[in-house]
Order: C-alpha cells, then structure tokens, then sequence
C-alpha cells in the first residue's frame, strides 16, 4: 500500500505516468513488485526519472550496504570539505534542502541560499497536504527549531503488520511542522503550494515550500546529512517501524 500511495502521487503530478501496476490490489502490489521497486521507480519519463532519483527509495536489498555506508564514511554528514555544493541536503525529520547560492551575508560569513521542502520518507508518513499555514514572514530571522510553517494533512496510517504483507490501517489527519535545525533568514514562500498544497506539495525541487538563507558554518554545525547518511537513516528508520507493526499484529 506504501508503494502504491507512492505510485498515486507520482501520477497525479504526472498524468502521463500511467502504468498497469496502478490497477494492482495493494497486497499483490506490494507481494509481487516490492523487490523490484528501486528499478520501477526509475522508469518513466525523464523528468520523473530525474526528480525520483534526486529522492530514492530504500530497499532491503542495500539496506546492509547503506547501514555499512554509513557508519564507516565521513562523508555521511554534511562539510565544507566534502560536499558537493550543488547536492541536496537533508534533516534528520525528513527535510530536504536544495542549495542554489553562496554569497558573502552582511556580517562577512558565508551564506548559503536554498529551497526546503520535503522528502518522499516524509510524505510517506504524513499523506497529502491539505493546507499550509505560514508562521513567518519574508525578511524574519528563525532560531534553530523554529517552526515556520504548519502543514495540515490527511493520510493512512499502518496500525499492524505481519511477513505475508497483511496489514491495519486506519484514516489519520493532523498537523506537521517545518522547521530546520539550524538558524535560517527567510526569502520567501512558494506561492503555489500555499495556493494548492495538494498540487504542489511533492518530492523534488518543484515541490519546495521555503527558501531560505544561512550560514555555511551553522549548516556544517547542524548534523545535516548527504544523500548516503540520509539513505542510512531511513533504512533504519523503515526497520524500526516494520517490527514494531509487526509485535502489534492481532
């Protein structure tokens, strides 16, 4: 069903995107496609090719690879030293950041300019926005942990799962914050996901929510993650909910 919600988003965004695994039940689609996934989501058109893969899916096929990947590399967190400048960025709660500019800020430090929106782990667990709420406004300075926007959403959510892919879930709706781990200038909002979050509101760039700017020295203090360290997590992440539905099957 997680795959298939996936699948449902990339075509509502993509209307040419049609493929027969959309009429597939959620058990025999997750049963019959789930090892093949990683290949499947890479199919397509280019643009999806090139949005996906900026966002990839986790598998149990490398989670043993990336687990080792990122306990034994240095590369894992964010540096100056190491980073590619122009690759995304990513928080520990699901946040994605697209650097676009450096520049030299009032105080002399160097600033990085970025958007920030949401990966695909974190629309998996929420659902659809519904609506936006911005708490800030163009110009304001946020802290660390401040939130800047509230994202209302509806989903489904696992309630129990067991090996043959039998599950509970129940309808959910609530509100998520977004906020960063690290003091931020805000730029500006993406008017269109605040227009029509349903729309808008999807993996990849296009999907942005805020842009923002910070100090090179603060993202480098902030635990941010590169694409492997972040890969990592949400194996691990995936792992831990998948037993804990598991222990709460009936």
């Amino acid at each position: 069903l997680l795959l298939e919600r996936r699948h449902y988003r990339r075509r509502r965004t993509q209307a040419t995107d049609d493929t027969a695994a959309a009429e597939m039940s959620a058990a025999m689609f997750m049963q019959k496609l789930k090892p093949f996934a990683a290949t499947l989501l890479h199919r397509g058109s280019s643009a999806s090719a090139i949005a996906w893969t900026r966002n990839p899916i986790i598998n149990s096929t490398t989670s043993n690879a990336l687990l080792r990947a990122s306990s034994s590399s240095s590369s894992a967190t964010y540096s100056t030293a190491t980073a590619d400048p122009t690759a995304p960025l990513y928080t520990t709660t699901h946040e994605v950041l697209y650097p676009e500019t450096f520049s030299i800020g009032s105080g002399g430090a160097e600033e990085l300019t970025m958007t920030v929106g949401l990966t695909e782990r974190a629309l998996d667990l929420i659902g659809d926005v519904k609506k936006i709420d911005a708490l800030v406004d163009k110009g304001a300075a946020v802290g660390a942990g401040g939130t800047l926007m509230k994202l209302h959403w509806e989903g489904f959510k696992r309630t129990a799962s067991d090996e043959l892919y039998h599950a509970s879930w129940a309808n959910v709706s609530s509100v998520r914050g977004l906020s960063l781990p690290f003091a931020a200038r805000v730029l500006g909002v993406n008017k269109a996901a605040m227009d029509d979050p349903y729309q808008t509101v999807a993996p990849g760039e296009e999907g942005w929510l805020v842009r923002v700017a910070a100090d090179r020295a603060d993202l480098e203090a902030a635990g941010l993650l590169d694409e492997a360290g972040y890969k990592a997590a949400c194996e691990r992440e995936e792992a831990e909910e998948d037993a804990a539905a598991s222990r709460s099957y009936p």
